[in-house]
């Protein structure tokens, strides 16, 4: 004779929220005129804004074609990121 065993299934939800936020500390502030934006605004150089937004450097000409982040080249060559683009980024 068989006996009939009944069986239970657990289903347990995890919900996970992250929160974080990003200090920028650096000597001495960097402020430029975005023409974009039409105002001055604090920048900062590719590294620093790889650094704050968390991604690799192929995504910034990304950005920069779909007009999300506003670049300009300073006199030396360098690139300069206008920081009120990137943090509209949704980052």
């Amino acid at each position: 004779m068989k006996t009939k065993t009944k069986t239970t299934t657990r289903i347990t939800e995890i919900t996970v929220e992250r929160h974080e936020f990003h200090v920028i500390k650096r000597v001495g502030r960097k402020f430029a005129w975005c023409s974009e934006c039409g105002r001055g605004t604090q920048t900062m150089t590719l590294e620093e804004a790889m650094a704050f937004a968390g991604v690799s450097r192929a995504i910034f000409p990304v950005w920069v074609r779909t007009g999300g982040i506003h670049l300009t080249e300073t006199a030396e060559g360098r690139l300069s990121i206008c920081v009120n683009s990137l943090r509209r980024q949704n980052l």
